[in-house]
């Protein structure tokens, strides 16, 4: 008989089974004669069953996780007694590290950041259940130490140190100049990085933070506290002057490409020729690069320098950024003032352009009205002279094909520096008109020749054809010109500040450079083409800016075409050349000015760029006229009118769109509405071929296509083409 605590139960059998785990059950035994008579009960047994093995736990979740121990909890096992917790690593067998009676772990003496593998068994008097699954988890990194630091003069070198952190550790520094403000400068997981460019006399605040594998930052450092020196600014550029009537001189410079610029110092010589640098005639704010003088005595020539000054209460000192001009009374007849190079530019180079612009009276070079005029431009003489020298000598010019002194518009020179000595010169350009009066007192620039350390560097590739380089800054806005002697063709880019991934870069120009790609009949040239491009390989402007690229083209006779065409200037246009689709194309805005004889364009980019125009569109070309033949197109069945292969150089192959207007744009669909090839053609001979491939160049199936034909001005046509294969 079997009782739980009750009333007994007569068992069927001595064998009991279907008991409950961890029970407590009793029994008692009675023995029965063969009459049937039972005898008095035995004594009671308390008996109490096993629990069992106890299931498997979760896996175990770490929380309170610290540099150099975690905490580990799960959910209790039913019918555990304890639990065994186990270190998992990433492929042996689990390591038993400690028993538990709580739920819970507290894992001690880890090393900083350090994945974590731990695994729970649940264990009673029965035994130890299944290994639960993983938990894992990265200990925090340890604090790096305070940074240090190399300090230079426009950088530092700032390191730390792991402090127990492992070899791949990332470590991010982060950079203020309050205490307050911090942005990380650096992340890698390097000990150390240079700091570059840094601002000359200003504080700077660094700290270091450490990085776990879960990606978990540290607190930061100690901070480090550094000076970077104080130095003077570079020099600021290009000082011009120009005589205003009333005895006034205007100037204007460029500005310093130093951060922290504060000032300017205008100096002058009083009309002595000895430039006076102790008394400024002017300090301006960093802000101003334009000065105009007060009233000055009559005088050939008054000369101007200038410096810049910076907050650490530096001045710099140079003595080549200078420039001349006259104060006259009031203005007559021509002018013209040297624009390339720019003044105080260091120069090199077996080809230097010099440029001249007019400044007053205007560029013509034969009299519009058939007189004789006072204020129209005959020739511009370019001349240089050594600092310090009184004598104006004529530059030889490099080449026959431009001779010195200039008789058309654009006025330049090419000059030879080669076998100039290096120095500080003078240069300057003399404008005479058409009653041969000279220009008296011509403003002057000044450039340094220096065949190391140059800033623009010019030289022939053979064949005329000449490459400019010149250093760029990227905190300024920069313009560069260069000059074709064979074309008499003039090139400016003007690139604006924030446009270049680089603080410095060499902008290379090459006016009509051999290789120019070729371009379609579809477009007529104005034959003026330039290459731009950059040295470091930048070919997309940064930041959403736009460079203004300027070519001149050829209209001596000032009749309104582009001299050796029948092209009207009005009708010129820039394009580029896209690599990708092999094709010059007018993908930017440009615009003419018939009075400089120039078309500018804006580009995001650099490449090819040249000057074209769109022929006259034909009286017959509209849309509605448009023929597609062979339709159906059949390249593979052995008749050739009824459609062959395209091939570039069979003007009658692939499907061809037939009397189109000049510009039109193609573009085929399958019969469900997915578009398959779009072509912008413009066309003078008013066909266009398709290959009967998609814009990814893989032949199309067989089946029918829809051609919708749009031109601008005209209605759209829809038509049906077949391709049988």
């Amino acid at each position: 008989r079997r009782s739980t605590g009750g009333t007994f139960t007569l068992l069927g059998s001595a064998l009991d089974t279907g008991l409950t785990p961890a029970a407590t059950y009793f029994y008692m035994v009675r023995a029965v004669n063969g009459d049937g008579v039972a005898s008095a009960d035995s004594a009671v047994l308390q008996v109490v069953t096993d629990k069992g093995t106890p299931s498997t736990p979760q896996a175990p979740t770490p929380s309170s996780v610290q540099t150099t121990s975690l905490f580990w909890s799960w959910a209790a096992v039913a019918g555990a007694d304890a639990y065994g917790v186990h270190a998992v690593d990433g492929g042996g067998a689990p390591t038993f590290l400690s028993s538990t009676a709580a739920a819970a772990y507290l894992q001690t003496g880890l090393a900083p950041n350090t994945l974590v593998r731990l695994a729970v068994t649940a264990i009673n008097s029965s035994g130890a259940g299944s290994l639960g699954p993983v938990g894992s988890t990265y200990t925090t990194a340890a604090v790096p130490s305070a940074p240090t630091a190399a300090v230079f003069l426009s950088s530092a070198l700032v390191s730390w140190t792991a402090n127990g952190n492992p070899a791949a550790t990332i470590f991010e520094v982060e950079r203020a100049s309050d205490v307050v403000t911090f942005s990380r400068v650096h992340r890698s997981a390097a000990l150390q990085f240079l700091d570059s460019p840094l601002a000359a006399c200003l504080t700077y605040i660094y700290r270091a933070k450490a990085v776990n594998g879960a990606g978990i930052p540290t607190a930061p450092s100690d901070v480090l506290t550094l000076t970077t020196p104080a130095r003077a600014p570079a020099a600021p550029s290009n000082l011009r002057a120009q005589a205003l009537s009333g005895n006034r001189i205007s100037l204007a410079w460029d500005h310093s490409p130093s951060d922290g610029v504060t000032e300017y110092r205008l100096y002058w010589d009083q009309g002595t020729g000895t430039l006076d640098y102790v008394t400024p005639l002017a300090v301006l704010p960093a802000t101003v690069t334009a000065h105009v003088t007060g009233v000055l005595v009559s005088s050939p020539a008054y000369r101007f320098a200038l410096r810049a000054g910076n907050r650490c209460g530096l001045l710099e000192e140079n003595a080549n950024v200078q420039t001349t001009a006259p104060s006259l009374s009031s203005l007559t007849g021509v002018s013209a003032a040297i624009s390339s190079p720019a003044s105080g530019k260091r120069v090199a180079g077996n080809r230097v352009t010099l440029v001249a612009r007019i400044t007053r009276g205007n560029g013509a070079v034969v009299s519009a009205t058939g007189n004789i005029d006072e204020d129209e431009t005959r020739q511009v003489a370019f001349q240089y002279r050594s600092a310090g020298s009184a004598a104006w000598l004529p530059i030889p010019p490099a080449s026959a094909l431009h001779a010195n002194p200039d008789t058309s518009a654009p006025f330049f020179i090419h000059w030879d520096v080669n076998g100039v000595a290096p120095g500080d010169y003078e240069v300057r350009a003399v404008a005479t008109n058409f009653l041969g009066e000279e220009d008296p007192s011509p403003s002057a620039s000044s450039l340094t020749v220096d065949p190391v350390s140059f800033e623009s560097q010019e030289v022939s590739l053979g064949g005329g054809t000449v490459e400019k380089q010149q250093q760029l800054k990227s905190a300024l806005s920069n313009k560069v010109e260069s000059a074709d002697a064979r074309s008499a063709q003039v090139v400016e880019v003007v690139i604006p500040s924030g446009a270049l991934d680089s603080d410095t870069v060499t902008l290379a120009v090459t006016n009509n450079p051999i290789g120019t790609p070729s371009a379609s009949t579809a477009i007529v040239s104005a034959n003026a083409f330039v290459e731009v491009t950059l040295a470091d390989g930048q070919t997309l402007l940064a930041n959403g800016r736009e460079a203004a690229i300027t070519i001149s083209y050829a209209d001596a006779n000032d009749d309104g075409l582009v001299d050796g065409t029948s092209i009207r200037a009005t009708d010129l246009a820039m394009y580029t050349y896209d690599e990708a689709q092999q094709a010059w194309m007018k993908d930017i805005t440009s615009a003419v000015d018939t009075d400089k004889k120039t078309v500018t364009g804006l580009t995001p980019h650099f490449s090819f760029f040249g000057i074209f125009a769109a022929p006259a569109v034909p009286a017959h070309a509209v849309l509605s006229s448009i023929r597609i033949y062979p339709n159906p197109f059949k390249p593979n069945g052995g008749n050739p009118d009824e459609g062959r292969s395209f091939s570039p150089a069979d003007p009658l192959s692939g499907i061809i769109f037939d009397q189109l207007p000049t510009e039109a744009t193609i573009t085929i669909y399958t019969i469900t509405g997915q578009q398959v090839a779009r072509i912008h053609a413009i066309t003078t001979t008013g066909k266009v071929q398709w290959d009967a491939r998609n814009d990814a160049g893989r032949d199309v199936a067989s089946g029918g296509y829809i051609a919708v034909i749009e031109s601008p001005g005209q209605h759209t046509q829809i038509r049906t083409v077949a391709i049988i294969r």
